[in-house]
């Protein structure tokens, strides 16, 4: 899949690595969501915006919350020391 990009995909493992040694966890929960945009050397959104299609799953927006931040703790526990 990712020689099919266009950019090389981000290497996940190292979100904290490049924000000082701490995963901006807010941050990352609001990129996943689409609230906030990934900085600019992201280059384009190829993937989709997963906090509309986690919360359109059911009716219940607290469970689409509870998706992102499962998400965002996964990655989380990928950050390489």
């Amino acid at each position: 899949m990712a020689k099919s990009l266009k950019n090389a995909p981000a290497d996940l493992t190292r979100i904290a690595a490049r924000n000082g040694g701490a995963l901006p966890l807010a941050r990352v929960r609001k990129v996943i969501s689409g609230a906030e945009a990934p900085s600019s050397g992201h280059g384009t959104r190829e993937m989709p915006v997963w906090g509309p299609i986690f919360s359109q799953i059911s009716q219940d927006r607290d469970l689409g919350r509870v998706r992102i931040d499962n998400l965002a703790r996964y990655l989380e526990s990928l950050q390489t020391k």
